[in-house]
């Protein structure tokens, strides 16, 4: 179903897998797997195909077509958004296993490429446009305003107008993240087997190809921009305001990383130690017990703060004349210079974390006669470091699966 407002909301996934088992002897296996995963995902607004920019001059470039923002005084305002995104994911697992008299060691890699690109209207999205019945009413009084606001409107005569710069803003989260695993079954007596093993997990953020990453340092009190010199798209109005105040510098200057993910930190250190045991304490009576930890790999977007922020995205901000006759109007609604925000928020990040979960647990099975199996257990987990960005938790393709 659509959401409200929304011509077109949906996605369309492709999921391909291919697998490949080559036995070398009988106690010698090789077992290889590959996927794409392919989503686009579209919402799409209900004047999409409407060419806004040659309507309205002035308006910036939208790569997400729709129809602005329109607020008159005392009457519910409109206005549409709309974005696009592409999901990308390869993978690639494959493990050996071997058995011997008294060990089935098995031991693998796997690899996950993720690819997140987005496109979407900066805030306001496709502009915005406020009527308040400032030229209609005159000196005219009103209990509501509204119609003075709405004759405005249909004058054509806004009190204040803005848009985004860059009119939309175009995001890529790149990721690879890479695992190994080894473990053991170990038959030490007829009627006990230990199971041990160890997984390495690594997540490698990329940069992306666009170079607009900024973040604030609180250790130099200055807004980062990443790399040896400003780009192209940085916005003028921003570098001035916080060169003025002596709160922007690049990384190099700096004696940073040029790469954001250097400078935050990568955690390379994910062992995660994996240990479990089935004891036959009396005949048709097994005890069995394991403890494990599972890094829980974090999403692309979850390090997307650096992205779409000072000075790289704004609001220009026009105050319409007072005065009828030195108005603007939706003819030439950004003439002039735009203000921007004396005070721009900025964003910070924390150093990146690998969340895990500890999970363990203990039963106790009894088989009676007749095939009645009983089992009593405890199951526990315990989740550190975990992280909920985006609201309700995000979904991650999860390497410990391979």
């Amino acid at each position: 179903s659509l959401q409200g407002g929304r011509s077109g909301d949906g996605e369309k996934n492709t999921n391909t897998i291919l697998g490949w088992t080559h036995t070398f002897s009988p106690s010698l296996l090789l077992d290889t797997t590959g996927s794409y995963f392919h989503l686009p995902i579209y919402r799409a607004p209900q004047n999409i195909g409407t060419d806004w920019e040659s309507i309205i001059p002035g308006l910036a470039t939208q790569l997400i077509e729709g129809a602005p923002q329109i607020s008159i005084t005392n009457i519910t305002g409109i206005g549409e958004s709309g974005s696009h995104d592409l999901e990308q994911v390869g993978q690639l697992n494959t493990a050996i296993t071997k058995v011997l008299s008294k060990h089935t060691i098995k031991a693998g890699v796997s690899y996950l490429y993720d690819n997140h690109y987005n496109v979407s209207a900066s805030n306001p999205n496709h502009g915005s446009f406020s009527f308040n019945g400032q030229y209609s009413r005159g000196g005219a009084s009103s209990v509501s305003g509204a119609e003075w606001a709405f004759a405005d409107f249909l004058l054509g005569l806004p009190a204040t107008t803005s848009q985004g710069t860059p009119g939309s803003f175009t995001t890529r989260n790149i990721s690879s993240q890479y695992g190994a695993y080894v473990q053991d079954d170990w038959k030490i007596l007829p009627n006990l087997t230990i199971n041990a093993g160890l997984r390495y997990d690594l997540q490698w953020f990329n940069v992306g190809p666009y170079n607009d990453a900024s973040l604030f340092d609180p250790a130099l009190g200055k807004v980062v921009v990443f790399g040896s010199s400003y780009p192209s798209s940085i916005i003028p109005a921003d570098e001035t305001l916080l060169n003025n105040y002596g709160r922007l510098t690049l990384s190099s200057t700096a004696g940073l990383s040029n790469n954001p993910f250097s400078f935050l930190g990568r955690p390379s250190t994910n062992f995660a130690p994996r240990l479990g045991f089935a004891y036959e304490a009396l005949p048709n009576t097994v005890i069995r017990g394991a403890f494990g930890i599972y890094f829980n790999l974090l999403p692309a977007s979850y390090a997307g703060s650096m992205w779409g922020t000072v000075p790289f995205e704004d609001t220009a901000n026009y105050t319409n004349s007072t005065t009828y006759s030195s108005a603007f109007t939706m003819s030439n609604a950004f003439s002039g210079t735009g203000a921007f925000g004396s005070k721009p928020s900025v964003n910070a990040e924390h150093p990146l974390v690998t969340p895990y979960t500890e999970e363990y647990n203990l039963a106790i099975e009894h088989q009676f006669a007749k095939g009645i199996d009983v089992r009593i257990g405890y199951v526990g987990q315990h989740n550190l470091k975990q992280n909920n960005y985006g609201g309700n938790g995000n979904t991650q393709p999860d390497l410990n699966l391979a």
